[in-house]
């Protein structure tokens, strides 16, 4: 009894027309003689005509059965169907609490998840009111950008405000939940709220320091007051 090893090729006809070689599957085993063996392929594809090819191995002499044609199947080509979607995800915000007139530093994270590039805009929100639009041109697929934007509050009023991200809605997008994001919440304080603070903060100091001399000076004047009155008449002596 041999045994031989078999290497198993496909060769693909594509609509009759053009002539292609694609290794969809191949494998190395040993087929005892005289036996037979059952392959079973599952290949996901649309409308060819398959033929299966075994390479001779060596000192075969017989090898006009090496190919072998299935008969020429059509199948309809069904549509394309291209799913569009892109998202926010991810959005943040620092410091998260400045005074007015000061810069907050945003940075959001963007991906297309379609197998083509997209175009589309980011814009950038604190409550309802616009922070800035940014264009994304020919986004690649599956290739993460970062937006980083300094956020210049002096035509902000003071307040607490929920910051939001979001990416225009394309024509035919299903998925619209991850076009926005949302992140904590940011505080903008007024201007004078640390100058109050620092005027109030030096005015109490003075105070404190203002009361600590007049208690001094209390407790001086009384200690000379207290001194027995041989003391005072010798020091009356010593002057004359």
């Amino acid at each position: 009894m041999c045994s031989k090893t078999m290497f198993f090729n496909f060769l693909i006809i594509i609509s009759l027309i053009t002539l292609c070689f694609i290794n969809v599957q191949q494998h190395f085993f040993t087929l005892p003689s005289p036996l037979e063996q059952t392959l079973l392929f599952e290949w996901k594809t649309n409308s060819y005509a398959i033929s299966a090819y075994v390479k001779p191995v060596s000192g075969e002499i017989k090898i006009d059965a090496k190919w072998f044609t299935d008969e020429t199947v059509t199948v309809k080509q069904g549509l394309l169907t291209v799913t569009r979607d892109i998202a926010v995800v991810w959005l943040s915000a620092y410091p998260t609490e400045v005074d007015v007139g000061q810069n907050i530093t945003i940075e959001v994270v963007v991906i297309n998840f379609e197998n083509s590039p997209e175009t589309f805009n980011l814009t950038l929100f604190y409550d309802s009111n616009v922070i800035h639009v940014t264009p994304i041109v020919l986004l690649p697929p599956y290739s993460p950008k970062t937006i980083t934007f300094k956020w210049n509050t002096t035509n902000v009023k003071s307040g607490v405000y929920t910051l939001t991200a979001n990416v225009t809605v394309l024509k035919g997008e299903i998925n619209t939940e991850n076009n926005n994001l949302t992140d904590g919440r940011i505080t903008i304080k007024p201007v004078f709220a640390s100058s109050y603070w620092t005027i109030t903060a030096s005015f109490l100091i003075g105070i404190a320091v203002l009361t600590l001399l007049i208690i001094l000076l209390c407790l001086r004047k009384n200690k000379e007051t207290k001194l027995p009155q041989h003391y005072h008449a010798l020091v009356l002596h010593e002057h004359t």
